[in-house]
């Protein structure tokens, strides 16, 4: 692999968060219209003669919220795919950072988990697990084409794999003094 790369998670793969998103707004409209004391309105200042009113309804964070809410995962975390291995950052605009690498050449198992809506939408989750420890090291949410991934990763471990058999078995050969 001559070039990285970076895979954040899908927009898609966030569906309950915009389907949250998209009711906060609608909550926010209609409790704004029932309570009209909740809109605060006054004069600012004046430019030219023509005062400027703000108008600024109290319920309209509620959307602020779930847009925020909907934003977070997908700029926190990415996966790297390089020349190196595959390293997860989780926690990128966090306090707390999580980063993990693994070498290709180190990889045991990689899979995939979908549930029915992710499967409609072409998202899912990777878990790759190494021979260094019985559990999984990397668990990335919400990949767009998952399966496209995984093919990537396997082909490129592979490679490496071969390529690493093919120089054992040729430096076995001089160093028995059949090549």
């Amino acid at each position: 692999m001559e070039r990285s790369l970076v895979i954040k998670r899908s927009w898609r793969s966030q569906w309950r968060r915009l389907l949250i998103y998209f009711a906060l707004c609608a909550a926010a409209i209609f409790l704004s219209a029932y309570f009209p004391k909740s809109i605060i309105q006054g004069r600012l200042f004046t430019i030219g003669g023509q005062d400027i009113i703000l108008v600024l309804p109290l319920f309209a964070l509620m959307p602020l919220y779930g847009l925020l809410n909907l934003l977070y995962p997908v700029f926190d975390a990415t996966l790297t795919l390089d020349n190196r291995g595959i390293e997860t950052r989780i926690g990128i605009i966090s306090l707390k950072q999580d980063t993990t690498r693994i070498r290709y050449e180190d990889i045991r198992s990689i899979d995939k988990m979908q549930t029915l809506v992710e499967r409609i939408l072409n998202v899912g989750t990777i878990s790759i697990g190494t021979a260094a420890t019985a559990g999984v090291e990397i668990l990335f949410d919400g990949v767009a084409q998952p399966l496209d991934v995984i093919n990537l990763v396997q082909q490129e471990r592979d490679r490496r794999l071969r390529r690493d058999t093919g120089n054992d078995s040729t430096a076995e050969k001089v160093a028995m003094g059949q090549d």
